[in-house]
């Protein structure tokens, strides 16, 4: 008689080892039941009768008397009524045996895809030993230092650019701790973002290390500070920036310099504003010099520092038909420093004017040898000194020639030291030792016209549109605007509203806007009266009423009240036009 067994469990491998059971015949143990929860379809096919579920286990037992339990369940460690399993076997004397083992030892081949997933997981054939569970776990840990060493400039450069995306400047000190990385890798992401343009380095908060930012979150902090700074002007009446322009020239009382030193700073200040060359040392410099003396200017000029000559073109030389240059006292002329010649002339024109018989062989003289003693050109060209005078005067009115000392202007200025008449230093000889020269007629171009944008703000300190218009060498407000858009954003120049009542921007220099708070604070001095040659004469430009023109003579009120000339009222009123020597 065949060996008796009961089948615990439905699942895929109860099916094979019935249908393994059935094959073989009655040599082979035969298969009373299967016990299990299943009812319904799922017993449907199976090949031999349900005899009942693991609640009846006891009674079936009891009733069929089986030789062996298969267990065969779906999931054996979550539906294994182990105690009971346990307590059957010892009691009944019956053999609980592995569905599993059972399948393998019929047919020799493996059941793994009969296997129930618990079996497969705590089973001890697949469980790895601890040698392989040790170079698991090593070559997981060699394999994740490999790619952290491999992937960590990329994660720096991702979170350098993150961070600096949401932060202002940060040091790579800074930005090495933050991220907690190395400050090499750092400094390598940080390199690579600038090559990128998406960051920029610099000093932007004055610290002792070099910061870096986003090139967007910088221009925002740029705006905002901009904004700030222009909102912090309080604007000064008009009556305050001419008593401010006072001081910035040194025109007010207590704030003149003193020697050769402030002579050239005063210079420097006014260089390329052209004022009647009778005006210079009876007007202009001895008011901002304290006990000026003419020695001075002849020591500027024969070291080479200062020289002086006409800048803007002449009117002659605007026609269409050539016209005479007629020489007078009143002959705008400026003084500047030798090194700044050649882009303050960039305005001068390369037309030649008509000119005398005798002055074009003067020029002629002096473009053949060079520059030219007063003796020299009266041998070159034959002519009588004062031909040769009046053809000098000539093309110093006209801005062609130049000299290398201060007192040939003056002996042409003075008609007593052109007779060698007078006392004291009055008395000179008839003829200065300087040299005569002709100015460079080198255009310096276009882009260098803006390099008397920084000039106007050395010389007013504040510059807006309406104080232009006594610059003859500005260049148009739109392209100075420009210039002085980019000084600001470079921080050379504060924008904002700086003086009330006038339209356009405003710009001035940081001192500037520290000496016009001072004047705002300070009480309102005395009025001054100054000459109509000033550059301070600003009526009708910052003043209301007409405008005086320069070569008017007389002397106007700092603050609007004139005492004028005749002919300066003449020019006022319009009875007359500007004089022939523009």
């Amino acid at each position: 008689m065949s060996e008796r067994i009961v089948l615990l469990g439905t699942s895929t491998l109860a099916r094979a080892l019935v249908a393994e059971f059935a094959r073989r015949g009655s040599a082979h143990p035969a298969v009373l039941g299967v016990i299990s929860e299943a009812q319904g379809a799922e017993l449907d096919g199976f090949g031999c009768p349900h005899l009942g579920t693991l609640a009846d286990l006891r009674h079936i037992l009891a009733e069929q008397r089986p030789g062996r339990i298969v267990v065969a369940l779906e999931e054996q460690y979550e539906h294994l009524p182990a105690d009971l399993l346990l307590e059957i076997q010892a009691g009944l004397n019956l053999v609980v045996e592995n569905g599993v083992e059972v399948y393998e030892r019929l047919t020799g081949k493996l059941a793994i895809e009969l296997l129930p997933a618990s079996t497969v997981l705590f089973s001890s054939e697949f469980r790895p030993s601890k040698a392989t569970l040790s170079f698991a776990r090593a070559s997981s840990v060699l394999v994740a230092c490999l790619g952290l060493v491999l992937c960590l400039p990329a994660i720096a450069l991702i979170a350098a650019l993150i961070r600096l995306e949401s932060t202002g400047p940060v040091t790579v000190s800074g930005l090495a701790a933050r991220l907690a990385l190395p400050r090499d890798l750092v400094e390598i992401a940080l390199a690579r973002i600038e090559g990128e343009g998406q960051a920029l380095r610099g000093n932007f908060t004055q610290g002792p290390e070099q910061e870096w930012c986003n090139r967007r979150v910088l221009a925002r902090i740029h705006r905002l500070t901009l904004g700030r700074l222009r909102r912090e002007i309080e604007p000064v009446s008009t009556a305050d920036f001419l008593r401010f322009l006072s001081r910035w020239q040194h025109l007010a009382r207590g704030t003149q310099l003193h020697g050769v030193d402030g002579l050239l700073q005063v210079i420097r200040q006014l260089q390329g504003y052209e004022i009647s060359a009778a005006a210079w040392e009876s007007e202009i410099l001895p008011r901002r010099i304290a006990r000026y003396a003419p020695e001075w200017l002849d020591r500027l000029c024969l070291s080479g520092e200062v020289m002086w000559g006409r800048l803007s073109p002449h009117p002659a030389f605007e026609n269409s038909e050539p016209r005479r240059v007629r020489p007078t006292r009143a002959a705008p002329i400026s003084l500047f420093l030798r090194q700044d010649a050649e882009w303050l002339s960039a305005a001068r024109s390369d037309a030649a004017p008509a000119l005398s018989h005798a002055t074009g062989e003067i020029l002629a003289a002096l473009e053949r040898r060079g520059a030219s003693f007063f003796a020299e050109l009266a041998r070159a060209t034959g002519r009588l000194p004062s031909e040769v005078e009046d053809g000098l005067w000539e093309l110093v009115a006209a801005g062609l020639v130049t000299s290398d000392a201060f007192e040939n202007l003056r002996s042409l200025v003075d008609p007593k030291r052109r007779r060698g008449e007078g006392r004291g230093r009055l008395a000179r000889p008839r003829h200065a030792a300087g040299r005569w020269a002709l100015m460079a007629r080198d255009a310096a171009g276009g882009a260098d016209k803006l390099k008397i944008v920084p000039q106007l703000l050395l010389r007013w300190g504040v510059v807006f549109r309406d104080l232009t218009a006594r610059e003859p060498l500005s260049p148009p407000w739109r392209e100075a605007l420009v210039e002085l858009r980019r000084m600001e954003a470079r921080g050379e120049v504060r924008g904002g509203r700086f003086v009330s009542g006038y339209v356009g921007e405003q710009f001035a220099t940081p001192e500037a806007v520290d000496l016009l708070r001072a004047v705002r604070r300070s009480a309102g001095g005395a009025d001054e009266m100054i000459s109509t040659a000033d550059p301070l004469n600003l009526a009708g430009i910052l003043l209301p009423g007409g405008r005086i023109h320069p070569l008017a003579g007389g002397e106007v009120s700092l603050l609007g009240a004139s005492k004028l000339s005749a002919v300066s009222r003449q020019l006022s009123a319009g009875e007359t036009g500007a004089p022939a020597d523009r």
